[in-house]
């Protein structure tokens, strides 16, 4: 098993941030590896939602939101197809207003497929999973400060605080 923690200080009050980090079904506007996303479950916010993905190499992952506390926090797993190698993979997000700000916190746990061989491979996909979580916060911070999707690759946009 993979964890990754990751958090971000966004410059926006928590219910800002909030209704930014709930429109589920528009990942892909600060995601860069997502393509197209939306929802299929017949409602696009709250538990059971389930949200298609399609990832910029078009695979297609679903991921169901298996828990939900209103203004502060969601969790999704990995339900439908996985994205090649990954097993399992869970993420957990929560928002804390923090004086005017808001802490954006991501923990995820990705379980490899291969047996020992994923196990093995392990520290390179956590180096590999870590850079591009670094570029998503960026981005999210940059969607959520300013209302719109950044405009260029994530890659680009400065490294965020991980506190406030």
């Amino acid at each position: 098993m993979i964890t990754m923690q990751n958090s971000v200080c966004v410059e926006v009050p928590k219910d800002v941030a909030w209704q930014a980090m709930s429109r589920i079904d528009e990942v892909n506007l600060w995601v860069e590896m997502i393509a197209r996303s939306y929802c299929i479950s017949g409602h696009n916010r709250g538990l059971d939602t389930v949200r298609e993905c399609v990832l910029t190499n078009n695979d297609t992952v679903q991921e169901k939101f298996t828990h939900w506390d209103e203004g502060n926090a969601f969790t999704y797993e990995l339900t439908g197809p996985a994205i090649r190698g990954i097993k399992w993979a869970q993420n957990a997000w929560s928002l804390e207003a923090a004086g005017g700000k808001t802490l954006i916190r991501s923990v995820a746990t990705i379980e490899l497929k291969w047996g020992l061989l994923g196990q093995a491979l392990g520290p390179f996909a956590w180096f590999i999973f870590s850079r591009d979580m670094a570029n998503t916060m960026a981005s999210l911070k940059y969607f959520v400060e300013n209302g719109r999707p950044f405009e260029g690759r994530s890659s680009t946009l400065p490294r965020v605080s991980a506190v406030c």
